[in-house]
């Protein structure tokens, strides 16, 4: 299912992509001076804090450059010595330490915005990936709505708002569905850089060797390999010795059955630890959950022939498969609203694709309005990801065994 006898031709003319991508990247960049003036610098001074410095999730990603950049990067999984570095950068001595719970690669990506002050680099962040997603989206549907659509997908507001990486992690997967039968390496490249986040890439290698996509599954395996080598060739094996260790630590930290982060997390494991308040139990379902939504994806994949049906396969399992899901990763479901988008334009609408795209939009908004205690999410993963499964048995694109067997010994051949 890889090969492609239709010559790439790239969405858009290349002289005019070289111009449309300052232009993306301007209109970020002035978007996140905006948005973060705001919604971060004048609530921070409304509320008279010491400084303009709001006390978001960017703090942490912007401690650990500093310590990268002070020859330091394995402190950064010292909570106590983070947590210090959090408190003098937001001028608040009362924060809560939050964890850095990052490969070391992903030190390394974001170690250049530490040379700025905080808000210089909050909106550099901000509008590089951003810009990042908006260009991705537009090639995956060429239409110049496209891009007004990203940016008010209300994911994305919430991820710039806090200062988040869901944006990243949205662009990454972004690029390599659109690029997976066109560029299969570049598609793998991708994927694989989605190392930096390795529990949301849990679901990817399932449904590239259901879908028999082996050179993208290829390069994805080495790319996150290379990863860990580039880290340790620019930090040593400290870092990635430190982030391994810190792992059950972290873990306890999250899954601490009063802690304020489940609050934030739209995941199985935290639906049921707010149940129940038995981590055993929790933990029981999660795996059942995980290995079921891994199927389904998986089966999505081997069938279907259909980008929208692999976007939504893919990004619906991975909140299901994992129980560390934060509500700002809910930015990777622009992905498959972008694809369904395309559908729309092409196809037609449809209720069935009205009702897709309306809960991709609300979903959220929706995570928000409803009462802390009461985690909907995972109800939302599972009926796409049930809803994908139904569509694609609808349509009949499974076949026979002996069709499957046929295909499996034609690609050993």
């Amino acid at each position: 299912m890889e090969s492609d006898p239709t010559p790439y031709k790239p969405p858009i003319p290349k002289p005019i992509l070289l111009l449309f991508i300052p232009f993306i990247l301007a209109l970020s960049l002035i978007f996140s001076w905006v948005y973060v003036d705001n919604l971060v610098i004048r609530p921070a001074e409304q509320k008279r804090y010491n400084s303009t410095v709001m006390v978001s999730d960017f703090v942490v990603p912007y401690a650990a450059a500093l310590l990268a950049i002070d020859g330091t990067p394995e402190q950064a999984f010292d909570i106590k010595k983070i947590h210090s570095i959090e408190k003098q950068v937001s001028n608040n001595l009362s924060m809560p330490p939050i964890p850095w719970p990052y490969p070391p690669f992903y030190q390394l990506l974001i170690m250049p915005l530490g040379n700025f002050d905080y808000i210089t680099a909050y909106r550099l962040y901000v509008a590089i990936t951003l810009a990042m997603l908006t260009i991705v989206a537009y090639c995956i549907a060429s239409y110049w709505l496209t891009p007004s659509l990203v940016i008010i997908f209300p994911a994305l507001a919430f991820c710039v708002a806090v200062g988040q990486n869901g944006i990243l992690s949205a662009s990454f997967i972004g690029a390599g569905l659109l690029l997976l039968k066109r560029r299969p390496i570049v598609a793998g490249i991708a994927f694989g850089l989605m190392a930096y986040k390795p529990h949301l890439a849990v679901a990817i290698p399932f449904c590239l060797l259901a879908g028999r996509y082996y050179r993208v599954l290829a390069a994805t395996g080495l790319t996150a390999l290379a990863t860990i080598l580039i880290s340790i060739l620019a930090f040593g094996t400290k870092p990635l010795i430190a982030f391994f260790l810190n792992l059950t630590s972290h873990s306890q930290i999250v899954f601490d059955h009063h802690s304020d982060l489940l609050l934030r997390m739209p995941t199985i494991m935290a639906m049921m630890l707010q149940l129940t308040d038995s981590k055993t139990f929790a933990s029981a379902v999660q795996i059942l959950v995980s290995v079921t939504a891994l199927a389904g994806s998986a089966w999505v994949w081997r069938r279907s022939d259909q980008d929208w049906q692999k976007a939504l396969a893919l990004t619906a399992s991975i909140p299901l498969a994992t129980p560390y899901f934060f509500d700002y990763d809910m930015a990777i479901f622009s992905i498959p609203f972008v694809f369904l988008a395309k559908e729309v334009w092409t196809a037609g609408f449809t209720y069935q694709r009205a009702l897709i795209i309306t809960t991709l939009w609300l979903a959220p908004p929706m995570f928000f309005l409803f009462p802390p205690t009461c985690q909907i999410g995972p109800l939302v993963w599972l009926g796409l990801l049930g809803y994908v499964v139904y569509h694609v048995a609808k349509q009949g694109h499974d076949k026979p065994l002996s069709a499957w067997v046929s295909d499996v010994t034609s690609e050993i051949d």
